[in-house]
């Protein structure tokens, strides 16, 4: 008997916290057809009477079955082991045949709309299962969660004791896998499930990331750093380790980072300052309960040792024993000689170079040089700085709320395509080796190369660029509203 499915489904209210996509593994039988057939053999290569076989296609799993038209059909094979499919809609299906213990697997078959096609024969074997464990990234068990096989209907819960799953009587093969839980706001990753036949194995326990929505990125001599709204994570030597709450921060949205010459790390949260060196997390560098040192925006280490921070209220310095504010009594005064108002507040960018700290606010751009004097840079008064990224030499370049700009020698000239239209406000920059400025904004990333302005496309993610590093392999890191893409040479990768 054939089964057809045709619905439109509901918007899953679960989020996906490891993804293999959508795209078929491979095309390992050949193109069918309308009518289409094959045969089942069993272990002893004779034809399987009675065998069950299925089609689903291959973006299908039970717990988030796909939107709009598509099909999951069973037949069972006849006296000379032959099946039989009519009418099926076109597209990639997996096909699994069954026949009590014994099962096969014939993954990403093609059914075209030429009639007569025939799918190569599918044999028999004996079953295998895999067990493995899922967990939060920052050590905890999932609540009501399951391991789902993409292109299947076969899915498994997870303990939400001790994170355990077990995926039994199994056709061998290699399976995209999907963890699936009620949770919102988490990456996806490929998670890959091989069974071999006979056996029962147990598979490395999938890393899920902490948030979908990216902050700050930053790249230092080992690694990478992502910043999300929800907890801090390191890719290092291709190991991962992530810190939340649960693993000390006060807050877990992560507003800027920067690092020191020493190897420490400051990441800058929506409530403290705080430091990770050796692995080891600390947060007693500023008096608690001072509001004016609280919600740390922007971050950046001078050559001398001190750290500059930044927040809504204020701008200070960390010389390694004391936090330092920076008031009026610095030569602000010079801008409200009446007021002595304080300018340096509304603080979002920071950059320090050789005897020069530059500190980006909402309203407009202030630099500091030997002379411990701070003076307003006329261009950008008014601009909401958003960023900055040293150039070549001591130029900086400097994202604005209404595009980009180039200092160089104390001048600043606005710089961007000939259609100004194409880069609005600037949300974050990098420089890679090759010269290549890249530029974050709200609609998309673009490229600079010898004053010559290329938009980038980018695959299904998040058009909001929110964070931008290139690390030591010049590979480009593209945060997002919706993720990671990873930009290399040849490759182009997400991470969800």
């Amino acid at each position: 008997m054939n089964l057809f499915v045709k619905k439109l489904w509901p918007l899953a209210a679960i989020a996906l916290l490891a993804s293999c996509g959508t795209e078929p593994m491979q095309q390992a039988g050949t193109e069918t057809g309308n009518g289409t057939s094959g045969m089942v053999v069993g272990i002893d290569g004779k034809p399987a009477i009675g065998a069950r076989v299925t089609i689903v296609p291959v973006n299908y799993n039970e717990l988030q079955p796909p939107s709009g038209d598509f099909m999951i059909a069973t037949t069972t094979t006849d006296s000379s082991g032959r099946y039989a499919f009519n009418t099926p809609i076109p597209g990639y299906y997996n096909l699994f045949g069954e026949s009590g213990a014994y099962k096969a697997y014939l993954d990403s078959v093609c059914i075209a709309v030429r009639q007569g096609d025939t799918v190569r024969t599918v044999a028999l074997k004996k079953s295998g299962s895999v067990a493995g464990s899922a967990f939060y990234s920052s050590g905890r068990s999932i609540d009501f969660a399951f391991v789902a096989l993409q292109g299947s209907r076969i899915y498994a819960a997870i303990d939400p004791n001790d994170g355990a799953f077990h995926l039994s009587n199994l056709a061998p093969g290699r399976y995209c896998a999907k963890v699936i839980t009620r949770t919102n706001g988490y990456f996806d990753l490929p998670l890959t499930v091989s069974v071999e036949e006979n056996r029962s194995d147990t598979m490395p326990t999938p890393f899920l990331l902490i948030s979908n929505s990216v902050t700050s990125l930053m790249a230092d001599t080992g690694g990478l750093w992502i910043g999300t709204a929800n907890g801090l994570a390191n890719l290092r030597n291709g190991n991962w380790r992530t810190y939340g709450l649960f693993n000390g921060l006060s807050s877990s949205r992560i507003n800027c980072m920067a690092v020191e010459k020493n190897s420490a790390t400051w990441i800058g949260t929506s409530l403290r300052l705080a430091r990770i060196k050796n692995d080891t997390l600390s947060e007693n560098f500023v008096p608690q309960g001072i509001s004016s040192m609280m919600n740390i925006t922007a971050l950046a280490a001078d050559s001398t040792g001190n750290l500059w921070f930044g927040t809504p209220q204020a701008l200070f310095f960390f010389n390694g024993t004391a936090v330092i504010p920076v008031s009026s009594s610095d030569g602000l005064t010079t801008f409200d000689a009446t007021g002595g108002q304080n300018q340096l507040t509304a603080i979002s960018a920071i950059i320090c170079l050789k005897g020069t700290v530059m500190a980006g606010t909402q309203h407009g751009l202030y630099l500091r040089d030997s002379t411990a004097q701070w003076r307003e840079a006329p261009a950008l008064k008014q601009f909401s700085v958003s960023v900055f990224s040293q150039g070549r030499g001591d130029t900086v370049w400097i994202g604005t709320n209404e595009g980009l700009f180039l200092c160089s020698n104390g001048a600043c000239v606005r710089s961007g395509p000939a259609d100004s239209s194409l880069v609005g406000a600037v949300t974050c920059l990098a420089l890679n080796r090759g010269d290549t400025l890249c530029v974050g904004t709200a609609n998309g990333l673009y490229y600079c190369v010898n004053s010559q302005w290329v938009k980038k496309d980018l695959p299904a993610a998040g058009s909001c660029i929110s964070a931008l590093a290139v690390d030591a392999n010049n590979v480009l890191w593209v945060g997002t509203n919706d993720g990671i893409v990873r930009i290399g040479n040849n490759t182009t990768d997400i991470i969800r």
